[in-house]
């Protein structure tokens, strides 16, 4: 029978916490996911909102109107850079789930390799005391054989 491996409690808290981590990684990927969807809406947002102003021009607009537009294209320029921002704010929380995630894993796996080391050589031990107890049961019949032939 083998023994279990001393270490066993580090090896189920790093799975643990390599799944916190990759739980989390996965959430940060939704929320970037969700800022760059919502910088192409306001993109898109904005062109179309600039062509209704160039048409609008075109067509005869009064100052009120025109005020109007250019207010409201500076608040959309505004609202694009702070996405923008944030964009870049997160690509930088997304690398650091990254490297959390993988320190978590590389942990795991360095106590996976010690765990698989003990079992090979408790597996080990017992295959020579099997072979001993084998090698002795042997000897004896050998013995007990010879004793009889005699």
């Amino acid at each position: 029978m083998s023994k279990i491996f001393p270490l066993q409690i580090l090896i189920d808290l790093a799975k643990e916490q390599a799944d916190i981590a990759v739980v989390k990684l996965g959430k940060l990927n939704r929320q970037r996911q969700d800022i760059d969807a919502k910088l192409e809406l306001l993109l898109q947002y904005r062109q179309e909102y600039q062509l209704r102003f160039e048409e609008s021009v075109r067509c005869g607009i009064n100052m009120g109107e025109l005020q109007n537009y250019r207010n409201f294209l500076g608040k959309l320029d505004l609202a694009i850079d702070q996405q923008r921002q944030l964009q870049v704010e997160f690509v930088q929380i997304v690398k650091a789930g990254q490297i959390e995630y993988q320190e978590r894993q590389k942990k795991l796996k360095s106590f996976e390799t010690l765990a698989e080391r003990h079992q090979a050589l408790e597996d080990s031990k017992t295959h020579r005391r099997e072979q001993k107890e084998l090698d002795d049961f042997s000897n004896k019949a050998f013995l007990r054989n010879r004793a009889e032939e005699e």
